[in-house]
């Protein structure tokens, strides 16, 4: 089990993510307000995985947004509609603004504090705009790419986090990382700085490619701390039942 933190975690309260089993290794959901880093190697379903919550969350009657920086609203959507043909009425949140997907397009390299202030401003529009209680920023990996090193990366970053977590809305920030062992995230970042983080991996297994969740942390929850597969279906994301501990 993981470390609880300073609240007694019975009394927190909880955003349900919706995905099959992942709330039961999470108590529950995530608490509310938590900043939450979602890291893995590339192809291992981030995206996608963060996108469910926002549905869910969506279908439940919670405002919830997507910052798209890698790819356009379009793009999001066919990758959505293909992977995930069982989730219906997306438009319809969208047209009634449960959902909102905003392209934040980087054709300028983020090389000052201003730019990166403008972005985060930007940002905090969103969320205020929109009465958002869950937002996905999906990816900074892209960001991280624009931004002149990594001691810059590192402090805006930690800016943007603790502007949200003063607006109090619940964010899952993806990032990528260079393999799928790696717990290693990119830059400077620590995860001292997000109340939660959570990996995803992707393996080859022979011919076939074999998905893995764990929970790293996550403040005022007793989490555990199995590693189990998870398959990506036509309906969501399906997190295995059994008992297994991944090494």
């Amino acid at each position: 089990m993981g470390n609880v933190g300073s609240a007694d975690a019975s009394s927190i309260t909880r955003l349900r993510t919706g995905i099959s089993g992942f709330d039961e290794m999470i108590g529950g959901g995530i608490p509310e307000g938590n900043q939450v880093l979602l890291i893995g190697n590339a192809g291992s379903g981030k995206s996608l995985f963060a996108f469910e919550m926002l549905y869910r969350s969506a279908k439940a009657g919670i405002p919830c947004a997507d910052i798209s920086i890698d790819q356009t609203k379009r793009d999001l959507l066919k990758n959505v509609s293909s992977t995930f043909p069982g989730f219906s009425g997306v438009q319809d949140l969208i047209g009634r603004k449960k959902l909102t997907i905003v392209e934040r397009e980087m054709d300028t390299a983020f090389k000052t504090d201003e730019n990166m202030t403008l972005f985060i401003s930007e940002i905090i529009k969103t969320v205020t705009a929109t009465g958002s209680k869950l937002i996905v920023i999906d990816s900074l990996s892209l960001l991280r790419s624009l931004l002149e090193n990594d001691r810059i990366f590192t402090r805006s970053v930690n800016f943007m986090v603790e502007n949200l977590h003063r607006l109090g809305v619940t964010t899952i920030v993806t990032i990528e990382v260079p393999s799928a062992s790696s717990v290693r995230i990119p830059g400077l970042l620590e995860d001292s700085m997000f109340d939660g983080v959570i990996k995803l991996a992707s393996y080859g297994y022979g011919e076939e490619l074999m998905h893995r969740i764990s929970v790293l942390k996550m403040r005022y929850t007793k989490y555990k701390s199995l590693q189990p597969q998870f398959d990506v279906t036509e309906e969501g994301i399906v997190i295995s039942k059994k008992k297994e501990i991944f090494a």
